[in-house]
């Protein structure tokens, strides 16, 4: 039922703020959105028209590069810093669970290009995200990287694709050891990384331990994560601390609808948020962005809209769509308000893949569109 407004047959109401799944605010029956969010219920990502190039590899290094995905932070200094999984060998997306490697990118603006500084962590280490925490950055990741497990590397590759036949595809190596995950810790994002073992807590009902790890540190220092459980099944965690232990918690979602890819943020009213690769929960495009939505970082709604799909509007009119859209993250300006989307996305070469940028519309513009 709507309140203070009449509606008509067809029209979509609200009657509380969860009905525009904590994107906006429910004002006399309608939702008004925040500038980033769209739709009656504010379910939709607002993106700009993109950029040809892509974020990561930079113009130098795309025709012998692949990456996936990139969890992008802003520094003091205000350069941006990127963590984007990187195929070693010149290989391409199908070898990431041997040759994924994390490599550090730096740019002077978030749409990029980045420029490569160097490798933080050598295959195999994937699903990169970084955080600030109160005393310093925090990088977490799913693998341990060489020298501790020294996954053999596939090769030899060409321009940025997997040579197949010459390659043998093995499953990820998530976690370190049978009760750990691992973390890097920094008090630069140039380095050097301190790498440990966090421990995690009661993980005998865990396939995964923590594997797509989206971490959110608290101001005391405390964290609250999302991650996936045994390929399909999103969990809360919990630690007092970035070095743990880890505490898995209570499964969220659908259990027969799959999820991979969470990234975890608070907006300005305290509301917590996450994207998510597929999720279709209730039904939706399989490949497409999912937007799930809690008061409290514990209890989770779940849409069966689309936040994005994996069709891109380009700068110049064109319109670009990847059969692949995957590993969300996004930055926020001083104001907390999201601003950039990177994506992983296949290019359609082979399995030759790259880290897209797309600008998210803000209050500024908005305010130009209205003028």
């Amino acid at each position: 039922m709507c309140v203070g407004v009449s509606c008509f047959a067809g029209c979509w109401c609200c009657a509380t703020d969860a009905d525009c799944q904590l994107n906006g605010e429910c004002l006399q029956g309608l939702c008004v959105c925040d500038p980033a969010w769209g739709k009656a219920d504010c379910s939709e990502l607002q993106l700009l028209p993109s950029p040809a190039a892509p974020a990561y590899p930079p113009p130098k290094l795309f025709n012998v590069t692949s990456s996936w995905g990139g969890s992008v932070v802003r520094d003091d200094d205000g350069k941006y810093h990127m963590f984007v999984s990187e195929f070693a060998e010149d290989c391409g997306l199908k070898s990431w669970a041997t040759n994924s490697m994390i490599v550090h990118a730096v740019a002077d603006a978030p749409q990029g290009p980045f420029q490569r500084i160097g490798v933080v962590v050598d295959a195999f280490a994937h699903n990169p995200v970084v955080a600030r925490a109160p005393d310093g950055w925090v990088l977490w990741h799913i693998g341990c990287g060489s020298p501790n497990r020294g996954t053999p590397k596939c090769s030899p590759c060409a321009n940025g694709t997997t040579n197949t036949s010459a390659c043998k595809l093995i499953p990820e190596e998530v976690s370190c050891s049978s009760n750990s995950t691992h973390v890097l810790h920094t008090s630069s994002l140039d380095g050097p990384w301190e790498s440990i073992n966090a421990s995690i807590a009661n993980p005998s009902h865990a396939k995964f331990l923590i594997d797509n790890p989206a971490p959110y540190i608290r101001p005391d220092g405390s964290v609250l994560m999302l991650g996936r459980d045994g390929g399909s099944t999103c969990r809360s965690i919990t630690a007092p601390s970035w070095n743990g232990p880890y505490t898995l918690g209570p499964m969220i979602g659908d259990k027969d609808v799959p999820v991979e890819d969470p990234f975890l943020y608070q907006d300005t009213r305290g509301a917590f948020h996450a994207l998510f690769h597929g999720g279709k929960q209730g039904g939706g495009v399989v490949n497409a962005g999912y937007h799930w939505f809690s008061a409290d970082g514990l209890t989770w709604n779940a849409s069966s809209k689309t936040a994005y799909t994996t069709i891109v509007n380009n700068i110049d009119g064109t319109t670009t769509r990847y059969n692949r859209r995957e590993r969300p993250h996004m930055i926020f300006d001083h104001t907390g308000a999201p601003t950039h989307l990177y994506t992983g996305v296949w290019l359609g070469i082979g399995d030759k893949s790259a880290t897209h940028v797309q600008q998210i519309q803000t209050a500024a513009h908005r305010s130009f569109v209205a003028v």
